[in-house]
């Protein structure tokens, strides 16, 4: 396991077993965002586990929820921090998917608009977001309902 991601674990794992959600202070948060915008495959993907873990601990904790990763979670999931010719794990804008529908409410101003997307993969993981979200979600009805008859199967699975 890479240093990084391990210390990080650890650190979860001990502040929910004494009660309290993980420590992540505004330089923990720029570091992390900054991996999502410019990092490799490999530590984009640890942060967005270190930021899915972050967001669980805070939610079941009834914490505030890290709302300043939302503009590089949405580009994770619009795929804009892809480099051309590399082709990148699927994992990773699904994971950022989640972890904006575990943030909730705050990100849904900026998850339904992708609804709209030309990219089917941004269509596909706005749609798993706003599942994981929930009843949240319930204002971005309309969006979905029109995202029912979109022209991938795929997109339209991802809805029920």
């Amino acid at each position: 396991m890479r240093p990084l991601k391990t210390i990080s674990l650890l650190l979860l794992a001990w502040t929910a077993s004494i009660g309290a959600a993980a420590p992540a202070d505004a330089a923990d948060n720029d570091a992390l965002r900054t991996t999502l915008r410019t990092g490799t495959q490999e530590k984009r993907l640890d942060a967005v586990e270190t930021l899915k873990q972050i967001t669980r601990s805070r939610k079941r904790f009834g914490e505030k929820q890290p709302v300043e990763a939302i503009p590089e979670l949405i580009g994770t999931v619009c795929g804009e921090y892809e480099t051309p010719g590399v082709e990148w794990s699927n994992k990773l804008p699904e994971q950022a998917a989640i972890v904006l529908g575990t943030i909730g409410e705050p990100a849904l101003a900026e998850v339904v608009p992708l609804l709209k997307k030309p990219r089917m993969k941004t269509r596909f993981y706005a749609a798993v977001a706003l599942g994981v979200m929930g009843p949240v979600a319930r204002p971005a009805v309309p969006a979905l309902c029109l995202a029912v008859s979109d022209s991938t199967d795929r997109v339209r699975e991802s809805i029920f």
